[in-house]
């Protein structure tokens, strides 16, 4: 999916691997504040990182702040229906439009959910 960002221009930060130097939660609360949206992408080792389900939150509160929606998820996967996350953080993700790209090995269907997402991220970058 990165690559196929890049190829659109679209800009984002990755978690670890663009962190700087300094406390990790600070990084990344800083980095979802300067951005845009949130693209949480949603998979079987995702949702068992403590630090996805911290950008997930911090994302959800931010929103709240700005009175606007930052959260663009996308599953790859059904995991996070049931992972350990807390009950009301999971009920408010549900409430999003998450795009299935479980099958993402098929090009063609790659393509037209990517092109979905594409769309919708645009909206948050015109808001």
């Amino acid at each position: 999916m990165e690559k196929h960002l890049d190829k659109k221009g679209i800009r984002f930060w990755r978690d670890i691997h663009d962190a700087t130097a300094g406390r990790l939660e600070k990084v990344i609360d800083t980095a979802i504040r300067q951005n845009p949206t949130v693209l949480l992408v949603l998979s079987k080792d995702s949702v068992q990182s403590d630090w996805v389900e911290h950008e997930a939150r911090s994302a959800r509160e931010l929103e709240k702040e700005l009175k606007r929606d930052m959260l663009c998820p996308v599953a790859l996967d059904g995991a996070w229906k049931d992972c350990d996350w807390e009950a009301r953080l999971r009920e408010q993700i549900m409430k999003y439009n998450i795009l299935d790209f479980s099958n993402w090995k098929d090009e063609a269907e790659f393509t037209r959910k990517f092109a979905k997402l594409v769309e919708g991220l645009d909206l948050f970058y015109k808001e």
